[in-house]
């Protein structure tokens, strides 16, 4: 993506960061790359895709509380 723009918002020990997908990326709805940092050390991340409302879901459930939220369903990943 030329104009790569992105959203990051720290929590806690962490932050949570939504990137737009490439065109050739995105499945149905889901248009958002979340990456959660669940591992400083090792600079780990969960890793989904979601679509604009469940990003907007997550923007809230992070700025509301502090820590890590449910994250079984997220993939892991390094940068």
């Amino acid at each position: 993506m030329a104009n790569l723009k992105y959203y990051n918002q720290e929590f806690g020990n962490s932050y949570l960061q939504l990137k737009p997908l490439d065109r050739a990326e995105v499945v149905g709805s889901k248009e958002i790359k979340v990456e959660i940092l669940i591992d400083e050390n090792l600079i780990k991340f969960a890793v989904t895709e979601v679509t604009m409302t469940e990003a907007t879901a997550l923007i809230k459930y992070y700025f509301e509380l502090d820590e890590i939220g449910n994250i079984d369903s997220y993939g892991v990943g390094y940068p």
